[in-house]
């Protein structure tokens, strides 16, 4: 069971595109191993080299397409970032969850991430949903300066994953990077440790517009 706050936002296609990819699927088995940078007997965020183990959205989850707009262009790896069923990679989709490939392979047909993105960040164990705001959880632009806060905060103790929606619609074809700090508590009310004293910073670039997106909207 998923708990969370925030007043309720119109949620685009596009985070609906996510869900379906990830619907019916465990992101990280509970009883999975911890990266090697997980801080034993503390909460830390995850960062690990595929979907689901490191923060979202991520210009990693791209690569080089000079055909397109932003000069970027989605590429999730079907066997290291999906399908994920039951905590596992697997190689490949068969019937039973064929839907979560179609999905990623529309994503991966975009030039960048939605302008009002669902930002997830997966940590090694529980926090304190209450503990989080727009000082410790947020996004800035190119210059570093604050650009959006987040809303619809939920934290899923099935994979220790907190998510939250920008509360406002960003530039499109812009480069624009999460935060997130130890401002954050454990479920212990600790401080968390995020990726050093400098907090965990992770750019992405949000995708153009286009008759076909607007229409799909």
């Amino acid at each position: 069971m998923r708990c969370g706050r925030g007043a309720p936002l119109e949620e685009s296609w596009m985070n609906k595109l996510y869900g379906a990819a990830v619907a019916g699927c465990v992101l990280m088995g509970t009883a999975g191993v911890l990266p090697a940078h997980a801080v034993a007997g503390g909460v830390s965020v995850l960062r690990g080299q595929h979907y689901g183990q490191r923060i979202f959205p991520d210009d990693s989850f791209t690569v080089s397409d000079p055909s397109q707009l932003t000069g970027r262009r989605v590429h999730f790896v079907q066997g290291v970032d999906y399908p994920t069923v039951n905590g596992a990679v697997q190689p490949r989709c068969d019937s039973t969850d064929y839907s979560i490939c179609d999905a990623f392979a529309e994503l991966n047909t975009l030039d960048g991430f939605d302008p009002q993105p669902r930002v997830t960040v997966p940590f090694t164990g529980s926090v304190d949903l209450n503990s989080v705001n727009d000082g410790d959880f947020f996004v800035t632009d190119a210059s570093g300066a604050f650009a959006s806060g987040m809303r619809q905060l939920t934290f899923d103790p099935a994979t220790n994953t907190l998510a939250g929606i920008s509360d406002r619609f960003l530039q499109e074809d812009t480069r624009y990077t999460v935060r997130v700090t130890s401002g954050i508590r454990d479920g212990a009310g600790n401080a968390v440790s995020a990726c050093g004293s400098g907090g965990c910073s992770v750019s992405f670039t949000t995708r153009s517009a286009s008759n076909r997106l607007v229409s799909i909207r």
